[in-house]
This record gives C-alpha cells, structure tokens and sequence, in this order.
C-alpha cells in the first residue's frame, strides 16, 4: 500500500485504480448502493482506511470526506474517459475503462 496524504487517504492514482477494479470485478458497472452495500464503504475495506480517516468530516459538509475524495476520483476517471457518464447512480466502465482495469489485474 503506498504512503497516504495528510489526510489519511492513500494517493489519487491507488484510488482510482481501485475504483476501476471494483468495478471490473462486479461485471463493469457497479450501483453506488443498495440496502446492505456502498461503493465508499468498500472502497474504504480496499483502500484499507483507518476509523479516522473513514469518518473524518471537512468544514461545511456533513457528509465524510471520504466520500467527496471517492466521488471526485470517479470525476476524474470520467475526464480521462476510462468512465461512461453515470446515470441512476450507476458507476460503468467503457472500453478503456476495462483495458486498464485488465491491465492491472494483470489479464
């Protein structure tokens, strides 16, 4: 595991691999959540984060910064167009998306 931010989460780049992973794993398209799942929760399992930085919250929002970093790495995911837009609260990986994610699996 790389070394993590000031923040407690791990670098950009682990999270985005991450991400893209999970959602490979899970047929290429994930639901950001059901009754008993949630993609930050998992990602947090993955990324293998403490208590803290788990439920650390920023300034302003109530909501844990883990999940605004989670939301913002699939923005960028989006922009480096390894995602398809989502709809419905569905996360899906277009064919780039999948290369990289096969890529390193090592597939």
């Amino acid at each position: 595991m790389s070394r993590r931010t000031e923040t407690g989460f791990p670098k950009p780049k682990e999270v985005e691999d991450q991400l893209v992973i999970l959602i490979y794993q899970n047929g290429g398209s994930i639901q950001t959540s059901s009754y008993d799942w949630n993609v930050y929760d998992e990602m947090a399992d993955r990324c293998r984060l403490s208590q803290w930085a788990r439920t650390r919250r920023t300034s302003g929002d109530p909501r844990p910064a883990w999940r605004a970093y989670v939301g913002y790495r699939r923005k960028t995911l989006l922009l480096k167009r390894f995602l398809d837009h989502s709809r419905d609260g569905i996360w899906a990986l277009n064919e780039a998306g999948r290369a990289r994610a096969e890529r390193l699996l090592g597939l």
